[in-house]
């Protein structure tokens, strides 16, 4: 996919920095909350920077950012997209799920939507 039709990542602070390392290094544009200063921030200032700047969020908060979603929608705001990560998957394969939806799903395609990184794993 034309880099510049591709979703900017920014990720939520529970994700660790080195994914992002990683997927610098692969020619994606990735930003921290940490470098965002957004540390501490709670989850609903999270999405409203997220969604300011037109990133979408990566996080392992299922729960939270799924109810997150709906409220956000329902006062007729918008976000980027929320990509949804498991906790349970290793570092490696959220990455190679990442670049999966990166590579298939436009930012234009993700705006609004709440992606499960389970939807990109590898099929037999």
């Amino acid at each position: 996919m034309d880099s510049e039709r591709r979703a900017i990542l920014y990720l939520d602070e529970d994700v660790t920095t080195v994914l992002a390392r990683e997927l610098r290094r692969r020619g994606y544009q990735v930003v921290t909350t940490q470098e965002a200063g957004q540390r501490q921030a709670d989850d609903d200032s999270q999405l409203s920077y997220a969604a300011a700047h037109n990133l979408a969020l990566v996080t392992y908060n299922q729960g939270d950012f799924c109810l997150r979603h709906r409220r956000y929608l329902g006062a007729g705001r918008s976000h980027a997209g929320i990509f949804i990560a498991s906790r349970k998957v290793g570092l490696g394969e959220t990455l190679r799920r990442l670049v999966r939806l990166l590579e298939s799903v436009s930012a234009e395609e993700s705006f609004n939507q709440i992606r499960w990184l389970s939807e990109f794993a590898e099929q037999d």
